[in-house]
Formats: C-alpha cells, sequence, structure tokens
C-alpha cells in the first residue's frame, strides 16, 4: 500500500514538473516573439553611424576653415561645396562660408588688368551673392551673411565703375545695394551685441559713399 502510494506521488510529481516546463517554454518562445525588432537591433549601429557622420562633416568643415586661413581659397571653395551636399545641419553657416571663399577669390581678380580675368570675377560675385543669398534664406538676420552682401555689391560696383568701358549705372546700383546691406550688417550686429559696430558705422559707411558720389559724379560728367 505505501509502495502504491509513492509510486503515485512520483508520477504526480512528474507530471506538474512537465506541465511547468511546457508552460516556461511556452512564455519563452511569447518572449522571442515579442522581442525587439531587426530596426530596434540596428538602431544603436545606426545611432554610431549619424555620430561618426557627424564628425568626418566637422572634420570637413575644420579642414575648409583651415584652407580659409592659409588663403587656399579653392580649396576651401571645393570642401564647402562638398559639405553642402551632405546636408549639415548649420546650412547657412557653411552656405556664407562659401561665399566668403569665393569673394575672396573675386578680391584678388578685380585688381587684375587682365580683362578675362576680371570678366570672372564679375561672374564668381553673382555666385558669392547667390551663397549668402541662400543663407538669409534660411537665417534671415545672419550677420555674416549681411556683411558679405554688402562687400560683394561693393566688389562688383568697383568693377563696373572702373573697367575700361565703365557701366556707371550699374556701379552706381550696386554701390547703393552695398550700402543698404551694410545698413542691415550694422543693425544685426547691434541686435545680436548690444552696441555699436564702430567700423561699419564708419570706416566702411564712408568707403561706400565715397565710390558711390564719385560714381555719381562722372556719369553727370559724361551725359
Amino acid at each position: 500500500m505505501r509502495i502504491t502510494f509513492l509510486l503515485a506521488l512520483t508520477l504526480a510529481s512528474t507530471s506538474i514538473a512537465t506541465v511547468t516546463q511546457a508552460q516556461e517554454f511556452q512564455v519563452f518562445n511569447q518572449q522571442v516573439a515579442q522581442g525587439p525588432s531587426i530596426q530596434d537591433l540596428l538602431q544603436p549601429r545606426n545611432q554610431l553611424s549619424d555620430i561618426l557622420g557627424r564628425s568626418e562633416l566637422d572634420r570637413q568643415i575644420s579642414r575648409g576653415e583651415q584652407a580659409m586661413e592659409a588663403e587656399d581659397y579653392e580649396e576651401a571653395e571645393r570642401l564647402f561645396r562638398d559639405v553642402l551636399q551632405k546636408s549639415p545641419p548649420n546650412r547657412h553657416e557653411i552656405h556664407t562660408k562659401l561665399g566668403e571663399a569665393i569673394l575672396h577669390q573675386v578680391t584678388n581678380q578685380v585688381t587684375s588688368p587682365l580683362p578675362w580675368l576680371q570678366n570672372r570675377a564679375q561672374r564668381s560675385t553673382g555666385d558669392a551673392i547667390s551663397e549668402f543669398n541662400s543663407a538669409l534664406e534660411l537665417e534671415p538676420d545672419y550677420f555674416s551673411a549681411l556683411a558679405g552682401l554688402y562687400k560683394s555689391y561693393e566688389h562688383r560696383g568697383d568693377f563696373f565703375r572702373n573697367r575700361q568701358n565703365p557701366d556707371l549705372d550699374q556701379a552706381i546700383e550696386d554701390y547703393r545695394q552695398a550700402n543698404d546691406y551694410l545698413d542691415a550688417a550694422s543693425q544685426s550686429f547691434t541686435n545680436q551685441n548690444g552696441r555699436i559696430n564702430f567700423r561699419l558705422e564708419g570706416t566702411d559707411k564712408n568707403r561706400i559713399t565715397r565710390k558711390l558720389n564719385n560714381a555719381l559724379l562722372r556719369r553727370a560728367f559724361m551725359r
């Protein structure tokens, strides 16, 4: 009788253990089925790729800035154009840096006595203006872009005023544009810094006004 009871107890324990194992296995399968998706598993890797991509972008921007400091403006232009192809988060800053790289090349070309180089400078000035305007579309009160525009229009005014067959009407228009953007840059600087930029209000303002008056006077005598 006792042996029979022990045998029954053993069979019952085995049955309970089997049921428990089956339930645990079922729970395990459910956990696997409800586990992270492939996208979830790849998310850390994607985040790492984004970080590495931004790091490479930052390095390329830094190389462009170093090229500017070394006065290698063509290399700086190439690097900043490449950065813009990669959709950087600070596009208005890169457009401005690219415009500055182009404008520095224009400065060297405008003073050249070679007509073909002067014509190239005229086209390049248009490219610089386009980049500064792209920056202002993204950040309308961006001081560096406004300053770049007044310098660009001043350079283009110089080109039309000083070439062998001057276009004084265009020069006057460009100097007026330069004057307007200089005022906007000065106001932007004051808004951001709480003080006046005396170089903009003084030296630069006087220089552009003097050039504008000179072009107006020459046009009056030519008519």
